[in-house]
């Protein structure tokens, strides 16, 4: 028999099945565009971004493969990439101290 999920764990699923609800309630039509935005290249040179940008991405995500995100900081001038090798696809809800954390590093 496995074991039951701790309750961070289930609050945190709770909260994300609601979310998604939430987003389809009037419909898939921006979801579907959505999609379709991922698979098209950017309009403007990734080479241009002059501001820092972190992306942290989930070993364990199987909506979105690592690939893209370490294609994305390869791109980027100045990006960092922080991958959670316990992380799913709910990387922020895991890592959200340390994404607080850098956020509040640029805050002067």
């Amino acid at each position: 028999m496995a074991a039951a999920p701790d309750a961070a764990h289930a609050a945190a699923a709770r909260i994300e099945i609601e979310a998604v609800a939430d987003a389809l309630r009037q419909g898939t039509r921006a979801t579907v565009q959505e999609l379709a935005l991922i698979k098209r290249g950017w309009t403007f040179p990734l080479s241009e971004v002059a501001t820092p940008v972190h992306l942290w991405h989930g070993m364990r995500d199987r909506n979105a493969p690592i690939a893209f995100a370490r294609r994305l900081a390869r791109e980027l001038p100045d990006a960092t990439l922080h991958v959670s090798d316990s992380s799913g696809h709910d990387v922020g809800v895991d890592r959200s101290g340390e994404v607080m954390s850098v956020l509040a590093s640029y805050v002067t």
